[in-house]
């Protein structure tokens, strides 16, 4: 899934662009959208999900969605900061419901070490 990332996000520009150049989108600059859209695809593809990961990768995308909006002219220019912060809100509060505690590494290093000696034949 990592590889793919460079190439989507890439693919992802040159579509906004293209459709700019052809005037359904006139006025969008993509410089902004993007990188907030390709930091925010990183923080979810590199990191385990976590409530952190899903948060920020997430507000991030939504940001650059807001921006690439704002800038067609779909949503007033105030209104894409109280949308983000709304937006995090919420993320956070999902965060909540759907991601169950995740280990830390040291709790599944013991785990794994656990299973592991479940798993070893008994030489008696």
């Amino acid at each position: 899934m990592r590889k793919l990332l460079l190439p989507f996000v890439i693919i992802l520009v040159g579509t906004g662009w293209l459709l700019t150049s052809l005037g359904f989108l006139p006025g969008v600059h993509w410089g902004l959208p993007a990188v907030l859209g390709f930091l925010g695809t990183a923080v979810l593809v590199i990191d385990t999900i976590s409530r952190f990961t899903f948060i920020v990768g997430l507000t991030m995308i939504a940001a650059g969605i807001f921006r690439v909006l704002q800038q067609a002219q779909y949503l007033p220019q105030d209104t894409v900061l109280p949308l983000t912060l709304l937006t995090l809100g919420l993320l956070w509060i999902l965060s909540y419901i759907l991601i169950k505690r995740i280990p830390t590494p040291k709790e599944r290093a013991k785990a794994l070490q656990k299973s592991i000696s479940r798993n070893e034949p008994n030489n008696s």
